[in-house]
């Protein structure tokens, strides 16, 4: 059986979901680092743009 490793960095964009104080402690308890994209600025989340892209078609 493999092992499970936790992420070191959650990267987010500025959604209600990912802005709330419950996030920010949960990744603070579990030392992860939470960062947020720049407002306005969609070629910062490239990858995860792709991987949304082929997911839905």
């Amino acid at each position: 059986m493999g092992t499970v490793q936790a992420a070191e960095v959650l990267y987010s964009d500025r959604g209600a979901d990912f802005t709330s104080t419950h996030l920010d402690q949960g990744c603070a308890d579990t030392r992860i680092e939470l960062v947020h994209s720049t407002p306005g600025v969609p070629q910062g989340r490239g990858k995860i743009e792709r991987l949304f892209g082929t997911i839905t078609t």
